[in-house]
């Protein structure tokens, strides 16, 4: 996973968006809502207790940078936001599914990859 998490880092980085780790609860979300969309930075807590899912989270924030969301923005109507969400999930799952295939991974079905790598198995339906 260090070398997931290392890929998407440099990814991130090489798109104008600071990824800053910190050392919070193992309870507490793995990014911050001190993220600031404006402003391309992602924090993340090296510490939560769902680790193997953080990929996945770098990358969807990521995909929400990349593409400008304004997702947080309350008048928004629930289709529009949830239209969002998925796409910056679907962003994370192409991400993840590169890092996969640039490194050799060889996964017989997809259902194996998303599992592996912590990504939604809802957006198999995608």
């Amino acid at each position: 996973m260090i070398n997931l998490i290392d890929y998407l880092w440099g990814y991130a980085e090489r798109h104008g968006i600071r990824c800053i780790w910190f050392d919070g609860s193992p309870d507490e979300e793995p990014y911050s809502r001190l993220a600031k969309y404006n402003s391309k930075e992602i924090l993340v807590n090296i510490n939560w207790k769902h680790a193997n899912l953080l990929p996945f989270k770098v990358g969807h924030i990521t995909g929400h940078l990349e593409h400008n969301d304004n997702h947080l923005n309350e008048e928004l109507l629930k289709f529009d936001r949830d239209k969002i969400e998925k796409n910056a999930d679907l962003y994370a799952a192409g991400l993840i599914s590169g890092y996969a295939l640039k490194n050799g991974f060889n996964f017989t079905t997809y259902r194996e990859l998303y599992f592996k790598f912590g990504i939604p198995l809802y957006l198999l339906n995608c």
